[in-house]
């Protein structure tokens, strides 16, 4: 398929379980379609019909009835197709026996719309050249230039034959809604993919968001714990006044955002923003995100020098502002198959609150990183100012913004303390595979927070 200006072209059999072998995938045809996803391909490459009997099964192979091979299917074959099972949240086993759709390699210069499907590619002026253009109706599903999509309450869905991942950015993906990616071969992630802050699911609304403040706004809370509270701001009353008498004057800090609900039903929900002060906003809530394959799944492997993985991280405060950091966000995988592989990683940590001054004028807390060890940090505070509390990271709570630790803060002739924001929470990962056994992973991957695991339905 040719996208982003170059053609990539998946010759590996990689949607195969691994321990049947691999070879060529033939059935992979080119091409627009529309109405529903079907389980059967009776064409060729070049769209010609070959014939219209059903497919067969030999062994674990899918037969076409030309008798070509379709491959090896991962949970085995009956009764003419490929064993399947029920994706979580709204989704349907026979929406992963997609054929007739393209294999898709995201790079820097796509741009996917999870609110209507449409699919745009990025021009050397920086301008969006439409790709595919948005659903006629959104809700039910079409494929078009090789990419199917569909709309669901919590999610805006994208089918592919194959999905590959060799570097992905924030501008990849925009929309309100979650994000699930549904791939009949694989899902490969073997480069960085940072996920946006503040879209494709993430909170702005309800108990999660941290708290708006007129000074230290609150952090995000995620999937596990509360976000970290802001700092309220001290400011003079009269020369010789009480702490307690300048606190009250100045503002109270936000309280960090609620642990997001628990859902039964799967639902997409990315962190929460970090609150606003009353000069400027908080840090995004991490994406949402949802992977899915009836082969496989795999991320990695990285370099000792280059982690790969996917970073669904929240973002920080804007520093000036005391803003809250965002909570991380959700990632939800699923396949047979799963390959978590060496100097790689799944991340959902949560962004830093900013400080009142940084040592350089408006800059960014960091934002949730794609590491285990590391955490989002705030710049450092000027003066007698609070920095912000720090993001939440693997076994690691989200920091309240910290009282400035200068001894003379507080008196002549600084009255005035300015608060900072909370840190973001952690966010949530679920993995979804053969069995609900340990998961299995090469050394030096990492997953943070810790996993939740289930077995395939």
């Amino acid at each position: 398929m040719v996208l982003g200006g170059a053609v990539f072209v998946l010759a590996a059999c990689v949607g195969d379980d691994p321990s049947a072998g691999s070879g060529n995938d033939p059935d992979a045809s080119p091409g627009a379609s529309s109405g529903a996803p079907s389980g059967s391909s009776g064409a060729q490459a070049d769209g010609s019909a070959t014939c219209t009997a059903p497919n067969t099964c030999d062994g674990a192979s899918l037969v076409r009835c030309d008798g070509v091979a379709l491959g090896v299917c991962a949970l085995g074959c009956a009764n003419g197709a490929c064993t399947s099972f029920d994706p979580t949240g709204p989704l349907g086993a026979e929406e992963l026996s997609t054929f007739g759709l393209d294999d898709v390699v995201l790079d820097d210069n796509l741009v996917f719309d999870t609110d209507d499907g449409s699919v745009y590619v990025v021009d050397s002026s920086g301008a969006l050249a439409p790709l595919r253009a948005a659903n006629t109706t959104p809700t039910e599903y079409e494929a078009s230039a090789g990419i199917g999509y569909r709309r669901a309450a919590d999610r805006g869905i994208f089918f592919f034959d194959s999905f590959e991942v060799r570097h992905g950015t924030r501008r990849n993906f925009r929309g309100a809604l979650g994000l699930t990616i549904m791939a009949r071969r694989s899902v490969v992630v073997n480069g960085v993919w940072t996920l946006p802050c503040g879209a494709l699911g993430a909170l702005t609304s309800g108990d999660a968001p941290g708290k708006d403040a007129g000074f230290g706004g609150g952090g995000g809370g995620g999937h596990v714990t509360k976000g970290g509270d802001g700092r309220a701001s001290c400011t003079p009353v009269y020369e010789g006044s009480s702490e307690a008498e300048r606190c009250a004057e100045g503002g109270e800090g936000g309280p960090g955002g609620a642990p997001v609900p628990p859902t039964t039903d799967w639902a997409l929900v990315g962190g929460g923003r970090g609150g606003n002060s009353g000069v400027t906003l908080g840090g995004g809530g991490g994406a949402a995100v949802q992977l899915v394959s009836q082969g496989l799944v795999t991320i990695g492997p990285g370099t000792a020098d280059a982690t790969a993985g996917i970073n669904v991280g929240g973002c920080g405060g804007v520093s000036n502002g005391l803003g809250g950091g965002g909570a991380g966000g959700m990632l939800i995988v699923e396949a047979p198959v799963l390959n978590f592989l060496a100097n790689a990683g799944i991340a959902a940590n949560g962004g830093a609150g900013a400080p009142a001054s940084p040592p350089a004028g408006e800059i960014l807390a960091s934002d949730g990183q794609l590491s285990k060890t590391a955490w989002a940090t705030s710049p450092n505070a000027v003066g007698c100012s609070a920095q912000g509390g720090h993001g939440g990271a693997d076994t690691v709570l989200p920091a309240n913004a910290p009282a400035n630790p200068d001894p003379s803060c507080g008196t002549a002739p600084y009255f005035s303390l300015p608060g900072g924001g909370g840190g973001g929470s952690v966010g949530r990962v679920h993995v979804v595979t053969r069995n609900a056994a340990p998961l299995t992973r090469d050394p030096g991957f990492f997953v943070v927070p810790e996993a939740s695991i289930a077995a395939l339905p």
